[in-house]
C-alpha cells in the first residue's frame, strides 16, 4: 500500500497528465529518479518505457541534418516562402521527402512566414492619390 502511494506521488510529480511521447517519458523517469528517490527500473516500469529506449535516445542521421540546414538556408534567403514552396524547391535535391516532414522540420526550427505590416499598400496609396481621396 505504501509503495502504491509512493508510485502515485512520483507519477504526479513527474507529470500531471498522460505522457505519450518518449521524450516526455524520458524526462519523467529522470524526475522520478532524482526528486522522488525511485530506482530507475521502477520509474521506467511506471512510465512504461523500455530500458533500450531510455538508455539509447534517437539520433538524427546525416541526411536529416543536411535537409534541415537546407530548409533553414532557404527560409532565411526567401522570407516570404512557407513550407509548401520550400518543399517544391527541395524536391529536385531530395526526391523522397514529403510535405509532412518538411512541415515538421520547418516548425521545429521555429520558422514562419513574416506577416505583412498593417497599413496601406503602395497600390492603395496610388489609387487614393489619383482619385483625390485620402482613404478615410
Amino acid at each position: 500500500m505504501a509503495e502504491a502511494r509512493l508510485d502515485i506521488r512520483a507519477l504526479n510529480t513527474a507529470f500531471g497528465g498522460k505522457a505519450l511521447a518518449p521524450q516526455v517519458k524520458h524526462a519523467a523517469v529522470a524526475t522520478m529518479s532524482g526528486e522522488c528517490g525511485l530506482r530507475e527500473r521502477r520509474a521506467r516500469r511506471l512510465v512504461r518505457l523500455s530500458r533500450d529506449s531510455y538508455r539509447n535516445p534517437p539520433e538524427t542521421d546525416a541526411m536529416t541534418q543536411e535537409f534541415n540546414s537546407k530548409i533553414v538556408e532557404i527560409a532565411h534567403a526567401r522570407r516570404r516562402f512557407g513550407y509548401r514552396r520550400i518543399h517544391d524547391m527541395l524536391r529536385s535535391h531530395f526526391p523522397s521527402v514529403n510535405h509532412k516532414r518538411v512541415f515538421r522540420l520547418y516548425s521545429t526550427a521555429n520558422l514562419a512566414v513574416r506577416k505583412r505590416k498593417e497599413g496601406q499598400r503602395p497600390c492603395q496609396r496610388a489609387r487614393a492619390a489619383a482619385t483625390g481621396h485620402d482613404g478615410q
